[in-house]
């Protein structure tokens, strides 16, 4: 029988898959423990403690290299730009957050997704960050 041991802990779920996926494509034997906990119930995603990753021990030094280049490639900052001058002089534009507030505190649910959009100080363009122009 194989054992088991934590290598990481994600407060995302879905960055704890594709770690999963890269450790698996590697031919690392490895599953995620609270996975299915984290995606029924996002709310108590930190009292769970996140999601871990646990890996074979015969095989963790070789997880932790790859998992270590994983994390550095996915907390890369990537600037962003203007898509249309290309500029990096920006701003952000938030949505009405007193909606929001009241939007909470009659439903009892959390706040919708923030839909601020970005603003070039220099051409005047208006854009989504995820959704290109507007």
């Amino acid at each position: 029988m194989t054992d088991f041991i934590p290598i990481r802990n994600y407060s995302d779920p879905l960055q704890a898959s594709m770690a999963k996926e890269l450790l698996t494509q590697n031919d690392i034997i490895c599953y995620l423990d609270t996975e299915n906990h984290s995606f029924a119930s996002w709310v108590y995603i930190s009292s769970l403690g996140g999601v871990s990753l646990l890996v074979a021990k015969e095989k963790y030094e070789t997880a932790k290299e790859l998992i270590e280049i994983f994390d550095l490639k996915s907390n890369e900052e990537v600037e962003e730009k203007c898509p249309k001058c290309s500029s990096a002089i920006l701003r952000e534009q938030n949505s009405n957050w007193f909606i929001k507030l009241i939007w909470c505190l009659i439903s009892f649910t959390p706040a919708p997704y923030n839909n601020s959009s970005r603003v070039c100080k220099n051409c005047g363009n208006k854009w989504h960050a995820d959704l290109g122009d507007v």
